[in-house]
């Protein structure tokens, strides 16, 4: 796969992955209000989120940058 394509299929999931996040605040705050959700409840549905995309983001981009190394090593150079 190259790497335009596998940026791409990033970007396409972590828009996916944010507009599923932000759908479940918000069923859980109409379902509940937001005066019933406790404190400690209501600070983990917003931070949570991010947590977790930044822990991913993280692995991915650490295997991205070893593949792109990988793949600048295997290629033969250009003398100009």
């Amino acid at each position: 796969m190259k790497v335009r394509r596998i940026a791409i299929a990033f970007a396409l999931l972590s828009a996916i992955y944010w507009i599923t996040a932000s759908v479940f605040q918000q069923i859980i705050f109409m379902e509940f209000g937001a005066a019933f959700i406790p404190y400690w409840k209501t600070a983990a549905l917003v931070t949570l989120p991010g947590l977790i995309y930044a822990v991913v983001c993280i692995y991915f981009f650490h295997w991205f940058a070893r593949r792109i190394a990988r793949m600048l090593k295997t290629t033969p150079k250009q003398e100009s």
